[in-house]
C-alpha cells in the first residue's frame, strides 16, 4: 500500500484482498505481480475529480513477431489453441509496436517485467461499500469491483489501437 495514501478505512484492505483473491483464483498462470495500492491517490498523485479508481500500468513495446511467438508458446488450453491458430504469420500492422503490460510480459515469457507492475488507487471521497459479502449497497459503489477493474488493467486489460504515437497498439 502506498505510504503517501490517505489513511484508508480498515475495511479497505479487506476489499483489496477480496479482489486479489478473486483474480488469483480466476487466473491459472503462475506469476508474481506487484501492484501498489493507494487510497485517494495513484502512484503518489491525486485521482482525477469524480474518478472512482485509476491505474497506471508498467510495460514495454514488442513487435508483432515477438508477441505472436510468445502467444503461440504460451498456448495451453483448447481456447488458447483456437485463438492463436488465426494469428497471421506475417505482420498485419506493417511494423507496428505492441505495448505489453509487465504482468503479461512475465506470463508470456517476454522478459522479466518491471519490479512494480503497476499502481491502482480508489477514491477517498466517493461512497464505497468495502464488504466483500455485501457488495450491493444503495448509494454506494462496490470497492471490490472497482479494485478488480483497476487490477485487471495493470494485468494487461487495456486497449490503445493506433494510439499516439501512431502504429503502436495495446
Amino acid at each position: 500500500y502506498e505510504s503517501s495514501s490517505t489513511s484508508p478505512p480498515a475495511a479497505f484492505v479487506t476489499a483489496m484482498k477480496a479482489a486479489e483473491n478473486f483474480l488469483d483464483a480466476a487466473i491459472s498462470t503462475s506469476i508474481h505481480v506487484t501492484i501498489h495500492v493507494g487510497f485517494g491517490e495513484v502512484n503518489g498523485q491525486a485521482l482525477g475529480s469524480g474518478a472512482l479508481g485509476e491505474s497506471e500500468t508498467s510495460g514495454a513495446l514488442f513487435n508483432y513477431t515477438q508477441v505472436r511467438t510468445a502467444l503461440l508458446s504460451a498456448a495451453s488450453s483448447p481456447d488458447d489453441f483456437v485463438s492463436t491458430s488465426v494469428l497471421p504469420i506475417s505482420d498485419p500492422t506493417s511494423g507496428g509496436q505492441f505495448f505489453v503490460s509487465s504482468a503479461l510480459e512475465k506470463a508470456l515469457g517476454l522478459g522479466g517485467g518491471a519490479t512494480i507492475d503497476g499502481y491502482i488507487g480508489l477514491s477517498s471521497t466517493e461512497p464505497f461499500t468495502f464488504d466483500p459479502n455485501n457488495r450491493s449497497v444503495a448509494g454506494k459503489y462496490d470497492a471490490v469491483g472497482v479494485a478488480e477493474h483497476e487490477m485487471t488493467e495493470v494485468l494487461g486489460r487495456i486497449s490503445g489501437l493506433s494510439a499516439s504515437p501512431s502504429n503502436q497498439y495495446a
